[in-house]
């Protein structure tokens, strides 16, 4: 049985839960009252009301997808369960990984470990960068008057409305100089280019896309998801050179997943820009109509119990 951690809204597990059936048992950490579980020192079991259960003994892979950061609850004693509950999965997954780190094809350490400056300051060596900052001073900074503004943690800043739409800081042009001190700011130079590029990287193969930026408006394609937009993504060859560049980075980062984004200023990948790897990354909207081997590719990978040297 597979054992997938996530939350209710998440549509790749909605993806996934539909390839494998009854051989996958869903928890979301916003609802806390769906499922029976019981952890203790001899092992854990986890039961749903449709008769699927899981147990240390029965769980082939465990898999890390993407638990709600916050409650949309407003009930103290809601707002403590799914706290509890929270607390609870990631737990299990530390015991998973702890006890059975074969099991873990993401292994949750390395998406705590490798956050932003930790993946731009190793990039250095394979690929071209744009100066950046993370400031609390930006006219101290050392970025010219035509930056961008970033989010490092990525996450929602507000909950979630009835419509399951929530705040997101995207990228934006702005003025170091403007922006207020003692606030915090990541910043990069500008990069004016013509295509995005993300990378699909699933332990050594790899899917790319690019998107032409004159289909969208503004600097971040991500405010348009669920447009018309979306067809304008198209399937492109990696440069065999820049293949291998990705691959040394992922192996130097100990990441065997992760969705790396570049920008191009040329139909010619070779140098692309390096903007990011996201270790858990969304990936179903670059297959929707699981025909281009990118889904069979991650379920293959998610459902396969790794090796322990990979932890």
């Amino acid at each position: 049985m597979h054992l997938i951690f996530t939350s209710s809204y998440d549509i790749t597990t909605d993806m996934i839960v539909d390839r494998l059936g009854d051989r996958a048992l869903r928890v979301n950490n916003d609802r806390p009252h769906d499922h029976e579980i019981q952890i203790h020192s001899e092992g854990f079991t986890i039961s749903d009301p449709f008769g699927r259960q899981v147990s240390d003994q029965t769980l082939v892979t465990a898999i890390l997808r993407k638990p709600a950061p916050k409650s949309n609850e407003t009930e103290d004693q809601e707002v403590h369960a799914f706290r509890e509950i929270s607390a609870a999965h990631t737990g299990l997954l530390q015991l998973i990984a702890h006890k059975w780190p074969e099991k873990l094809p993401i292994h949750p350490s390395k998406i705590r470990d490798v956050v932003k400056f930790v993946q731009l300051d190793v990039a250095k060596p394979y690929f071209p960068t744009a100066p950046w900052s993370f400031t609390t001073h930006p006219e101290r900074s050392g970025l010219k008057d035509d930056a961008v503004l970033k989010s490092i943690h990525g996450m929602p800043f507000s909950n979630a409305d009835e419509n399951g739409n929530a705040k997101f800081i995207y990228v934006q042009n702005v003025k170091p100089s403007e922006l207020a001190e003692g606030w915090p700011w990541f910043l990069q130079e500008r990069i004016d280019a013509r295509f995005d590029v993300t990378v699909l990287y699933v332990d050594g193969k790899m899917f790319a896309q690019r998107l032409d930026r004159q289909t969208f408006q503004g600097l971040d394609w991500r405010k348009y998801i669920g447009t018309e937009m979306d067809a304008g993504w198209e399937n492109v060859a990696l440069p065999e050179n820049l293949q291998q560049r990705i691959d040394a980075y992922m192996h130097k980062l100990g990441l065997r997943f992760g969705r790396l984004d570049f920008m191009a200023r040329e139909e010619d990948l070779e140098a692309a820009l390096f903007l990011e790897v996201n270790p858990n990354g969304q990936w179903a909207w670059m297959d929707m109509k699981m025909n281009n081997g990118i889904f069979d590719a991650m379920i293959e990978f998610l459902c396969q119990p790794a090796s322990c040297e990979t932890g």
